[in-house]
């Protein structure tokens, strides 16, 4: 399997369509607030995709994304944080990498 390029879908319930995007490493992406997927949480650039990848000698869970965060706008919980690194909130992490659920990023426009 190619690790550097991965499908992403985005399934919603009830009337909503259905999203598609090609993500890749390198790709700036704006990351989503989990209440609602319009309001961006935060800006950086993509540099794992999981299913074989590392986060802190721990491989990455499957459905989330490895980012390097550069920009926060709203301080929220990291999803998963990194206890050995005191990083629990977006703003803790700003300059180095977090994991964001692959539904809830998406490529900046």
């Amino acid at each position: 399997m190619d690790h550097d390029m991965e499908d992403i879908h985005i399934v919603s319930k009830g009337s909503k369509k259905i999203n598609s995007q090609h993500l890749l490493v390198g790709d700036w992406v704006r990351l989503a607030d989990k209440a609602d997927k319009n309001i961006t949480v935060g800006t950086g650039q993509i540099s794992g995709l999981g299913e074989g990848g590392m986060f802190h000698n721990r491989p990455i869970p499957f459905q989330h994304i490895r980012v390097n965060l550069d920009i926060v706008d709203v301080n929220v919980p990291l999803f998963v944080p990194v206890e050995e690194a005191d990083q629990y909130t977006l703003e803790d992490a700003i300059g180095s990498c977090v994991l964001w659920p692959k539904e809830l990023t998406f490529r900046k426009t």
